[in-house]
């Protein structure tokens, strides 16, 4: 629940949403004697801390999201449960908006009530305030030469990453070519002694092919050979078959011829005939 009344909404709205230095400025004037000296000096701490932590505005931001704000105790020693933490913001955040100005945790701090806040006192001790704006200006500079320099800081470790993860990136493609280059060797070795092992076999059944061929020729002139001789007996025993064929039938014509004779002609004739037919 909102502790701003209705009739305090508009004076309370005009300081929470001026930035968190005008927010300083304004509780300073109006508490100064409370806070003069180092505590002073610690407030402006806030403003630069409240400037820190806004993602978004910086230092001209007015409030800090819940996570912030959370993150701002935390920067304080505030090391309590979240649970804890919330119930603590709602107690800082007076109007209940769920965000916390750094007037806010001042009045806090402070133990001031909205309308002390409101109706507090502006524009004596000005030396003083201006004395402390040029402290926190100082310091805002201080903290934005730091950032700056955290931020080129992070570029050159985010380069820096880059460039290890490229040179990664190029050793691992280095050691993979050479992973491929050796099984490439490995292969072309195999490929190489496969091509030996052939070109050995290749020869010896060359060489069982000729000794095969030599010897398929000298069986075959083997064959000739004894075929030429098979030819030559055969044309001896178809000679001698022819011989004896003439011979047999010449037999059986003077056969013919002396029976003929035998029977036909003269007494002598037939005679003759007889005897050398009985002799055949």
């Amino acid at each position: 629940m909102s502790k701003v009344s209705g009739a305090q909404l508009e004076s309370w709205a005009s300081i929470t949403t001026r930035p968190y230095a005008d927010q300083c400025k304004w509780f300073l004037n109006g508490f100064w004697d409370e806070v003069q000296g180092e505590e002073s000096e610690r407030i402006w701490g806030f403003c630069q801390k409240f400037a820190e932590l806004d993602q978004e505005k910086k230092a001209s931001g007015c409030w800090l999201d819940e996570f912030w704000s959370h993150k701002f105790l935390e920067t304080l020693g505030e090391t309590l449960t979240v649970i804890a933490l919330r119930e603590k913001l709602r107690e800082i955040d007076v109007d209940n908006n769920k965000k916390m100005g750094v007037i806010e945790y001042l009045m806090f701090r402070y133990r001031k009530t909205v309308d002390q806040v409101i109706n507090a006192p502006q524009g004596e001790n000005k030396e003083e305030i201006d004395q402390a704006q040029v402290m926190v200006e100082a310091a805002q500079q201080a903290v934005n030469e730091m950032l700056k320099r955290l931020e080129e800081q992070k570029a050159a470790v985010a380069e820096a990453q880059s460039a290890s993860n490229e040179a990664k990136k190029e050793e691992a493609a280095a050691k993979a070519a050479e992973a491929d280059a050796k099984a490439k060797a490995a292969a072309a070795k195999r490929t190489e002694e496969e091509a030996k092992r052939r070109e050995g076999e290749a020869k010896r059944t060359a060489a069982e092919a000729k000794s095969s061929a030599e010897s398929s020729a000298a069986a075959a002139t083997a064959a000739e050979s004894a075929a030429a001789a098979s030819r030559a007996a055969a044309d001896e025993s178809q000679a001698a078959l022819q011989e004896l064929k003439n011979q047999e039938d010449a037999f059986e014509k003077k056969k013919t011829d002396l029976e003929k004779a035998s029977q036909t002609g003269g007494v002598v004739q037939r005679n003759k005939a007889a005897n050398e037919l009985e002799q055949l």
